[in-house]
């Protein structure tokens, strides 16, 4: 093989100026077979770069897409001179601005780190407006029940014309008490909880929690839940002089999430359903069910934690179908077969049959694009 052909590829011709001009048969072969793996390699990294660059990220300082940043493979070459050779044919920039020898792992690393991407591009951003409002009419139509109750809710909610409403400390209380239970214990406990401490100052004189043990030992966990609740009340007592959280009635949800994380067993799921049911703000709650089945109807990435979730679906969702989207799919995840974990739903049919799904393929549907999306409140 003549010289004249090696030299067209830098490494090689690198490699040869190392070995001052003097290079046998045996290692000019073994050199073409070096630089034809590395361009190998070479390509299969492009590829991977291609995959993982669809939306723009965040590496460090100003946002820069990720196909424009520089991404070098590991360069198994050892020379100095080769190794400029082999940036300069195959970098973007100038061998000199480029980085030593980063690995793809480490770079992508680096790119998701204290940022969060949306899982499409905007153009495709799911769930869509219309695709929200057609679950909404679809399951509605399977758990009319469902919508009834909510609308209940919202009339006992602000229905009042005195302007009572229900206080933040028995909502936040009998939300702790609905963690890892059904909604019958938890609903029970609660009640039983009441009964026993009709008031919350008579829960801060209490020296331990064997009878806030005993009031909701029904709703499970009772040695765990009881002493979140006397910590909190008495927390409160101490900081504010009374067991109340009611000046957080006014506050945005922003200040109110940032005071309620602060208390142990609170987290995004427990004080976004606060948020929701007892103060009617606009949130999305992301529970067991939600976070399954949004995954299922790729809403989200698989590899999102739930407060990941919560976070993208909040900024998404439309303000208007929040609550009622949030129920419904809450009651079909408990049963319907096909989105239930493992297809084995908590409450299946009594009559033994299997309900019919309509979030099957639900992103083939020609159907979603006429649902029209009732207008957000300004």
């Amino acid at each position: 093989m003549p010289f004249s052909a090696l030299s067209r590829e830098p490494v090689i011709a690198a490699l040869a100026v190392s070995f001052h001009g003097f290079v046998s048969l045996p290692q000019k072969l073994q050199l073409y077979h070096r630089q034809s793996a590395m361009n190998r390699r070479t390509r299969q990294s492009k590829r991977r770069i291609d995959d993982i660059s669809s939306p723009s990220t965040v590496l460090s300082g100003p946002n820069v897409p990720l196909k424009s940043a520089v991404i070098t493979p590991d360069i198994p070459v050892k020379s100095s001179h080769a190794k400029r050779a082999y940036l300069a044919h195959n970098s973007p920039v100038h061998p000199d601005h480029a980085p030593s020898s980063t690995s793809l792992c480490s770079i992508a690393s680096k790119t998701t780190t204290g940022c969060l991407p949306p899982p499409v591009s905007k153009k495709q951003v799911r769930p869509s407006p219309e695709e929200c409002a057609y679950v909404v009419l679809e399951l509605g139509k399977l758990h009319p029940e469902v919508l009834e109750e909510t609308l209940k809710e919202q009339k006992n909610q602000w229905g009042s014309s005195c302007g009572t409403k229900r206080d933040i400390l028995d909502g936040v209380v009998s939300t702790m008490l609905s963690q890892n239970t059904t909604n019958a214990n938890s609903t029970r406990a609660f009640e039983n909880l009441k009964k026993a401490f009709p008031s919350w100052e008579m829960v801060v004189k209490l020296t331990s929690t064997a009878k806030l043990e005993e009031a909701i030992h029904c709703g499970g966990l009772a040695k765990i839940k009881a002493g979140r609740i006397l910590s909190i009340c008495q927390t409160l007592q101490k900081e504010r002089g009374s067991p109340s959280l009611e000046y957080l009635r006014e506050s945005s949800n922003k200040e109110i999430q940032r005071e309620l994380l602060r208390f142990p067993g609170l987290g995004k799921k427990t004080v976004s359903c606060v948020l929701l049911f007892t103060l009617g703000r606009d949130e999305f709650p992301v529970d067991t069910h939600v976070y399954r089945i949004a995954k299922q109807l790729k809403w989200i990435p698989s590899q999102y934690t739930r407060d990941e979730a919560y976070d993208y679906l909040n900024s998404v969702i439309p303000s208007t179908l929040k609550r009622n989207l949030h129920c419904l799919l809450i009651q079909h995840g408990r049963e319907c077969h096909h989105c239930a974990a493992r297809g084995k739903p908590q409450f299946p049919p009594k009559d033994g049959t299997k309900l019919h799904c309509p979030l099957k393929n639900l992103s083939s549907l020609k159907d979603i694009q006429m649902v029209k999306v009732k207008p957000e409140k300004k």
